[in-house]
């Protein structure tokens, strides 16, 4: 057994992971998220890189092996935004921020941003 997978399942049956967040999946109907953990995905239709959006996300996607705009296996929830100016088509995961600050916050998870200044 890989060293990954075994780390993986000893977090995971010493219940320490909660949820997986997929932000920007690349080939999502590819993989599964992980059993026994609530698993949810972020997507964007306009992402470059993960949806194919776009002329350039075509020129990026005979360079990256191909990705598409799909749900993955094992998933409670699916969050798709259409469309995201910027970052690639909201491919980057910083154009996920205030999103995910807003949703954790409603499901009661308390969030903490800490600004990070580069020198760590």
């Amino acid at each position: 057994m890989q060293p990954a997978l075994q780390l993986h399942l000893l977090i995971q049956n010493m219940g320490l992971v909660e949820f997986a967040d997929h932000l920007s999946p690349h080939q999502p109907g590819d993989f599964k998220s992980p059993p026994k953990i609530k698993g949810r995905q972020f997507s964007t239709a306009s992402d470059w890189v993960a949806s194919k959006a776009g002329p350039l996300g075509e020129f990026l996607n005979l360079l990256n092996g191909g990705s598409d705009l799909e749900d993955i296996e094992g998933t409670s929830e699916q969050h798709i935004r259409e469309k995201y100016k910027g970052g690639k088509g909201g491919h980057n995961v910083e154009t996920w921020l205030n999103y995910l600050i807003a949703y954790w916050k409603s499901i009661g998870i308390k969030v903490n941003v800490v600004p990070y200044n580069g020198s760590e």
